[in-house]
């Protein structure tokens, strides 16, 4: 994985006031990518993505090295699943489309929350040190003999979000989003706690027992200008809980 600083920043002014708990801002890119790449079924397909340029002419033969299956071949371009290296899982693959002009779009399909980026296995120290996506660029990228560099994120279900949040927490937190931000998503992830197995937490004293590691919150359960506490349930150690938005920031 690159030695550069992943880019998770902790904010100094947070844009959700958040108590016992990491917060990580990142911000998303444009869609000039479409009309550069002719990649217009993306806005049917996607949901969230990294992409970059290289810079260069890519081999497709190369990047097919990367994918476990190959669901399109033109000769410009390729798209397909890859499995991410650090969640091998076939259901944590994620779906990359890669140009011989330089562009690559590493994405979850539409109708997959944000919330699905993330993996406890990234989360150490207190800190959120990668994503799924990010795991698949770095993966392709390498196949390509080529620097990760340059990326840029975008949610192709909501083109006009300009931040991409993520609040987490192994001990109880509270949290208000404010109601002057547009939301377009509000997601949850949930991992396995350092005190063994626990496959639910709490929201406002509501336990949650979702059946997957992640889904998606409603407008009432996570209503805007009030807070609301993340913790464990009842005789439940707390798991790592991330709470994911995708917003316009006015």
């Amino acid at each position: 994985m690159s030695k550069r600083r992943i880019l998770f920043v902790a904010l100094a002014v947070i844009v959700a006031l958040v108590s016992s708990a990491a917060v990580f801002l990142l911000t998303g890119g444009s869609s000039g990518l479409l009309a550069q790449t002719g990649a217009e079924f993306l806005k049917q397909e996607a949901g969230p993505a990294l992409y970059m340029n290289a810079g260069q002419t890519l081999s497709l033969t190369q990047a097919k090295t990367a994918y476990r299956n190959i669901e399109m071949e033109t000769p410009d371009y390729i798209i397909g699943s890859m499995a991410v290296p650090s969640c091998p899982s076939v259901t944590d693959d994620v779906h990359c489309y890669v140009h011989k002009d330089g562009w690559i779009v590493v994405y979850y399909l539409k109708g997959e929350p944000l919330s699905k980026v993330v993996s406890s296995v990234y989360y150490s120290g207190g800190q959120l040190t990668s994503t799924k996506l990010d795991d698949g660029m770095e993966k392709v990228c390498n196949a390509l003999g080529i620097l990760k560099s340059g990326v840029k994120r975008y949610h192709f279900q909501w083109p006009s979000a300009n931040n991409w949040e993520m609040v987490a927490g192994t001990s109880a937190f509270n949290i208000k989003v404010p109601g002057s931000f547009n939301v377009y998503e509000r997601s949850y992830y949930f991992g396995t706690p350092p005190c063994g197995f626990a496959d639910r937490f709490s929201l406002d004293g509501n336990c949650l027992v979702p059946g997957v590691d992640h889904g998606v919150l409603s407008l009432s359960q996570l209503a805007p200008d009030q807070f609301h506490t993340v913790g464990p349930c009842s005789g439940y150690c707390m798991p790592l809980v991330v709470i994911c938005l995708v917003y316009q920031k006015p």
